[in-house]
């Protein structure tokens, strides 16, 4: 009979996470999970909330998990920022040099479709990890599933910003070069901000 629960656990558990994954990834500016089936959304509805900080995890020694999950998915998201920090940097060089507004106008664009398809891989890796960690520690079932929906939300808003952000450049591409090594900064310091105060 255990055997059954942990199973059935486990079938439920990767029914939401799956479900999350959908959902995160159907809509870039979704802050928080809304299940798509009545039966998910009240199997999600009968989960206490789980504190996500530090310390707080109830699930014994599988809060270590939990962090380094989490702690893993943030460090992703400052490597993917830095990544387009470095990328504007290098286009706006040449901007400069060139003139060639459309050229700069065009590498923009491709970043913020990158920006989307980054948002939906870093999705589809997370859960995967989720479901490792969760095989590993299935008594950290609920922690994980807040832990990812958690993570989920921050990358939508930060990629979210990361894709506002180029939308605002190529629609002025003039008025950028006004200000573009400030507006880089203090942009990419707000976006890394957002990802180390999120918990």
């Amino acid at each position: 009979m255990p055997a059954q629960n942990v199973a059935f656990a486990r079938n439920d558990f990767e029914s939401i996470i799956d479900d999350m994954a959908s959902h995160f990834k159907s809509d870039r500016r979704a802050q928080s999970y809304s299940a798509e089936s009545e039966g998910l959304r009240a199997l999600y509805a009968s989960l206490e909330p789980v504190s996500l900080a530090v310390g707080a995890l109830s699930d014994s020694g599988s809060d270590q998990a939990v962090s380094r999950f989490t702690g893993d998915c943030k460090a992703d998201l400052n490597a993917d920022s830095a990544g387009f920090h470095g990328k504007t940097s290098e286009y706006t060089t040449a901007l400069q040099s060139s003139q060639n507004q459309d050229e700069f106008s065009k590498r923009i664009d491709e970043m913020a479709d990158k920006a989307k398809r980054d948002n939906a891989a870093a999705i589809d890796r997370w859960r995967e990890k989720a479901k490792l960690i969760h095989q590993e520690n299935p008594g950290a079932g609920k922690a994980i599933l807040f832990a990812f929906e958690s993570v989920c939300a921050l990358a939508n808003k930060v990629y979210s910003a990361i894709i506002d952000f180029f939308t605002s450049i190529v629609q002025s591409v003039a008025k950028w070069l006004a200000n573009a090594w400030s507006s880089i900064k203090n942009f990419f310091t707000d976006v890394s901000r957002m990802i180390s105060g999120w918990f």
